[in-house]
């Protein structure tokens, strides 16, 4: 099972850049030559022209300015997403837009970039780009069948291109571990046959590589701080959901985190608390 966004080979990228600016066209698509040479580069000055390419094109990954002429950038997407596109987007204003999170998350954007921003800054988010492209292999571990369907529906929705395999039983678990390690597993506590606790120590002796996350009730008395002297470092409690997916996944391969994930986290945690 892939992830909802498009699993994308390094030779077939298709990048469009979309600015008023010839500039900042010139320095976003050199940029895009030294992290991605293989990449096929479009370039857009207004509007209507990146709606068309993107129309036209096999399009993964988009650049937009905000504030196309003609049509506006929002508009470009909304009227892509419309015919089923569904790229990378990261949109870039020289102001900061008061709506901005709310705005990036309408348009499904992966970052929103403040100009002037550096080639380095967004050579970064290009090999974010790229790892995310990479098959990661997980394992949902739950005894409830309704349970691990909804785990299953979270990490589907994931920017990160999943290969999800699933089981309710601890032993086979193990097993399925054995045959080919995974890169992530999310472990419920209860399980059939052993327990989720121990399943997750077998499967951290068999391959210490693995993310082996805990899943944890809401209210779990302190049991997530300490399994990490069992050497289980990664738990989520229930509720979780795909952004805390990406935020686990973006920290455990060292990507850099978007400014917009950032944000849309701390306005999470706000809204708790209010």
């Amino acid at each position: 099972m892939t992830s909802a966004f498009s699993a994308i080979e390094p030779g077939e990228l298709g990048i469009l850049v979309a600015d008023p600016s010839a500039e900042t066209r010139a320095m976003v698509m050199q940029a895009v030559r030294e992290n991605m040479p293989d990449a096929r580069i479009h370039e857009a000055k207004s509007g209507p022209e990146a709606l068309a390419l993107l129309r036209a094109q096999k399009i993964d990954a988009v650049v937009m300015d905000v504030t196309m002429p003609q049509l506006s950038g929002p508009d470009v997407i909304t009227e892509a997403r419309r015919d089923g596109k569904q790229p990378f987007l990261i949109l870039t204003s020289s102001v900061m837009l008061p709506n901005w999170g709310m705005l990036c998350t309408e348009l499904m954007a992966y970052e929103f970039l403040k100009k002037p921003f550096m080639p380095d800054d967004f050579g970064l988010l290009l090999g974010n780009f790229a790892r995310m492209n990479q098959t990661t292999r997980v394992l949902i571990a739950d005894a409830g069948d309704q349970t691990r369907a909804m785990v299953r529906k979270v990490v589907s929705a994931s920017r990160f291109k999943m290969d999800i395999h699933e089981t309710d039983n601890g032993g086979y678990a193990i097993k399925l571990a054995r045959m080919k390690p995974f890169d992530l597993v999310l472990m419920d506590c209860n399980l059939n046959g052993i327990s989720g606790l121990e399943a997750a120590c077998q499967m951290l002796q068999l391959h210490p590589e693995t993310t082996v996350v805990s899943i944890l009730p809401s209210n779990d008395g302190g049991l997530g701080q300490s399994l990490k002297h069992l050497g289980l470092k990664h738990f989520l409690r229930k509720p979780f959901f795909t952004r805390d997916i990406d935020q686990l996944l973006h920290s455990v391969h060292n990507l850099r985190r978007p400014y917009l994930m950032n944000a849309l986290k701390k306005a999470a945690q706000t809204a708790l608390a209010s």
